[in-house]
């Protein structure tokens, strides 16, 4: 697999529409680097790139679920769901890839709804569809069904093997460090 764009609208910290072209789809270096300060987005990058590809709503650093502690990370630009109240605010999320020799458009949404000021908002997931275009463009298939989106991306990258590929800075950090937890860490 390899990651082509990521496109955001209103998804976490990033207001209206946003792209990100990874290096590597035209000849060239084949490693793109995000870099900022805490605060800046680097983690809603990856938090955007999980939701899209598998519909997570939490990331393992969140340190919660929603079943322990009642508590959700709402994925909806919260400035926006503040701005107009008891309006409905979606975000967009769809990422580009390539793997073997299709190219694969992969765009989920999820809504939230914001009843009154100072309440939690209400979120809800939204769509999901899932192109494939051959080499030469050509579409393959569209899936909107999410069982046989969730079917598909697992065939590319499996949930088991996805922590090898996909992780973030922080968990890096985190295995930097020594001691019994990073050596479970590495061994699982």
């Amino acid at each position: 697999m390899r990651l082509k764009s990521l496109y955001m609208n209103n998804f976490r910290q990033y207001i209206g529409e946003n792209t990100i072209e990874f290096a590597g789809v035209n000849e060239g270096p084949n490693v793109t680097l995000i870099w900022g300060p805490n605060g800046y987005g680097k983690t809603g990058v990856f938090r955007a790139i999980m939701f899209c590809l598998y519909g997570d709503l939490v990331l393992e650093q969140d340190g919660f679920l929603k079943s322990d502690s009642g508590a959700e990370l709402i994925l909806v630009n919260e400035k926006l769901l503040e701005k107009d109240i008891g309006k409905r605010v979606t975000a967009t999320v769809m990422l580009r890839f390539e793997h073997e020799s299709s190219e694969f458009e992969l765009e989920r949404k999820v809504s939230a709804l914001m009843s009154n000021k100072g309440e939690e908002p209400m979120q809800e997931p939204g769509s999901v569809i899932l192109n494939e275009k051959n080499s030469i463009g050509n579409s393959l298939s569209t899936i909107e069904d999410i069982g046989k989106v969730e079917e598909k991306i697992t065939q590319i990258l499996s949930r088991r093997v996805r922590d090898y590929f996909l992780f973030d800075g922080e968990r890096m950090e985190k295995l930097t460090r020594y001691g019994d937890d990073q050596r479970e860490e590495v061994q699982r």
